[in-house]
Parts: structure tokens; sequence; C-alpha cells
């Protein structure tokens, strides 16, 4: 007797768009990087930085133009690493030392908003569905966006989501979405620690030149920092759950990871755009943090300012896009009955008025809770 065919159809592995649309919205990721890899190593921004880091390389003291700080050439007594380290903090240090003011504020708002990004890439490279993907290996990809650049490869991560999550994380079968419950109680610590913490060092400037020189090249591995202290304090954690618990509750502490990034990102944004509207200084004022132009001469610290603009809204740029996308796939799969265009609207204003950190916080925050609700509305 022959066998009936199952009725049952193959999981999708893709997202809910027509699929002659999905191309267009997937290009809009490797887009953005090469956008970004123009302006930040091979426009004329970076060509004046060239000249600028050229002189860190030769056998003399290097101080910073229009100041008297002299670069931090010691860190960790290993030449290389040193001379590396070298490199990243003369980026970093005219922003946090406030050798520019416009230039403080403007990496100051960056890095904080960095936050939401990084709960997001550490919540779904967490899920049970994503062991072993590309998306899971997030300190892999933390040594490049950390020394190439932020916005050349964060796109591609998000790309990589895209292309590697499948919808049936929404369906009825939801047994590839949850957060272990362990890994979910150890990150708002991890991400305080290892990340928050040491961004907050950065801009301490009674610490004294010195030590804020080696705050700056502590920051560098911030990512890696939460990584190891996450994975610490999920080894803890596990030891002190029941079995039986580890695959459940973990929604409420993921929402609390996604709700404490959105206000430290929030609170950050809203005191950069108070100073902005509030500052005497003529060099302080929205246009010149946030809104990134050519020059006709580039200083360092003006050239500097370009690249972390770039950097800051390419990674904006994409997180925002794929936080469109999930919204798409929780309506079109029907599990919201609001509109993609009244969330799209409402994360327009969150980005202006709270910034688009604490955008992309609400966006996955609202998520997590749709994904408890696994059953498409029409077979309920």
């Amino acid at each position: 007797m022959a066998t009936p065919k199952s009725s049952t159809k193959p999981a999708m592995t893709t997202h809910s768009f027509p699929p002659s649309r999905q191309w267009v919205v997937y290009m809009v990721f490797p887009a953005l990087a090469a956008l970004a890899t123009w302006y930040m190593r091979l426009g004329p921004a970076a060509e004046a930085l060239a000249s600028y880091f050229g002189l860190i390389m030769e056998p003399k003291p290097f101080f910073f133009p229009d100041s008297d700080i002299q670069l931090r050439r010691t860190y960790v007594g290993i030449d290389a690493l040193d001379t590396f380290l070298s490199f990243l903090v003369a980026a970093f240090l005219p922003g946090a030392a406030g050798l520019n003011k416009a230039f403080q504020l403007q990496q100051l708002h960056f890095l904080f908003s960095f936050l939401p990004v990084l709960a997001t890439w550490s919540v779904e490279a967490a899920r049970q569905g994503s062991a072993w993907k590309i998306i899971s290996f997030t300190s892999f990809w933390s040594l490049f966006y950390q020394t190439v650049g932020g916005a050349i490869f964060i796109p591609l991560w998000y790309l990589a989501f895209l292309l590697t999550t499948s919808r049936t994380v929404y369906g009825a079968n939801n047994s590839n979405h949850p957060v272990p419950l362990p890994q979910a109680k150890a990150l708002i610590p991890a991400l305080l620690i290892g990340y928050v913490v040491p961004t907050t060092l950065m801009y301490l400037p009674f610490l004294g030149i010195e030590t804020q020189q080696f705050m700056v090249a502590l920051w560098q591995p911030a990512p890696l920092f939460v990584n190891g202290l996450w994975a610490v304090g999920s080894w803890i954690s596990a030891g002190t759950e029941r079995p039986e618990q580890n695959k459940k509750n973990s929604e409420k502490y993921v929402k609390a990871v996604y709700l404490l990034s959105g206000v430290v990102s929030a609170i950050v944004h809203l005191g950069v755009m108070w100073t902005c509207l509030t500052s005497d200084n003529p060099a302080v004022n929205l246009g010149e943090v946030l809104v990134p132009v050519e020059r006709s001469t580039w200083g360092m610290a003006t050239s500097l300012l370009f690249v972390f603009q770039v950097d800051f809204w390419v990674i904006m740029a994409a997180g925002l896009v794929a936080a469109w996308v999930v919204v798409w796939d929780v309506h079109h799969l029907g599990l919201a009955d609001v509109g993609t265009g009244k969330i799209v609207a409402v994360t327009i204003v969150v980005a202006v008025v709270l910034g688009p950190g604490a955008a992309i916080s609400g966006v996955w925050y609202w998520r997590e809770g749709k994904l408890r609700q696994a059953v498409p509305r029409g077979k309920r």
C-alpha cells in the first residue's frame, strides 16, 4: 500500500517577504557596509587620518594637535599589542578627553546607543535555534567590528541573522526560540559590568590623562568582557536552577535586558540633545554633533568625528532596518494585529525623541512578547 503524503509543510527558512522582494531587503545590508567602507576607510577623511596616524609610527612622542597631551605608548608591556592599542587610543581619545566637544558628545551618544545592538546580538546568539550558526559567534564578530569598523561588519551580522533565522521561530513549533534561563538571567550583569562600566570610565576626567588613555585602551575588548562575564554568570546561574526550569521563564529576563539597554541609551540621548540645545559653545549643536559633513580641510579631530558619525548612522540604520523586518514578520505571520505602518511610525518617533538605540530596544522588547504567542491567529 502506498504511503500517503504528509500534509505537513516543510519549515520555511526565509522571512515573510514575497520572494521577489527578499533580495531587495537583504541587499540593504551589504550596501550599508560598502558605504561605510568608502567613507571610513577610503574617503577624504580617511586619507587625512592616514597622515596623522603615520606620525604615530615614528619613533618620537606624538602630541595630539592643538593640545599638550602626549599619546601613551605602553599599556600591557607587549610591543606589538601596545602599538596596536596606541592607534585605537589615538582614534578615541580626542572624543573621550573632550579635545573636540562635538566629537565628545557624538562619541558618548554613539557608544551608549550601541548597547541595545550588543544586547540584541547577545539574545539572538543565545537562542537554542542559533547554536553553531554564524550569528552565535559574537566574540568573533567583535574582533572585526572593534578593530576594522563597526559599520563595515555589523550590517553583515544582520544579513546573516535574516538569512539563518527561520519563520518557525514564530510558529507553532517554537522550541527554537527560548533563551536558556541561566543565560537570560546572567546577561544584564554582564552588559553592565562588561560594557557600561568600561564605557563610563572613559569619560571621567578626574582620573588624569594617563589613566584615561588606559581606560580607553581597556574599553576596546569590552564586547569580549561581556561574553566572558556572561559565560561565568550563566555557569553560576545554571548551578542554582533545577534542570526543568532552564527552558522556562526566560522571557521576563530577556525583556529586562531590552528595557535596561533602551533606558540607558535614552538617558544618554536626552542628555546629549539637551546639551546641544542649551550649550553656549557655537561648535556644539545638533548639526555638528550628529550630521556627517565633508569639509574642505580636515583636522585630526574633525576627521575622526566624521568617521564616527558615519559609523554611528550606518550601524543604527542597519539595526532599524532589521527591526522593521522582524516587525513585518510578527505582523504577517499572524502574531500581531497592529499594522507595520503604525509600528514603523512609532519607531521613527521613538528614534527621534529617545534615540535610535532606544527604538531598536523597543522593537525587540515588543517582539519578545510576541514570540510567546506561538500560534498564528487563524489556527488558535
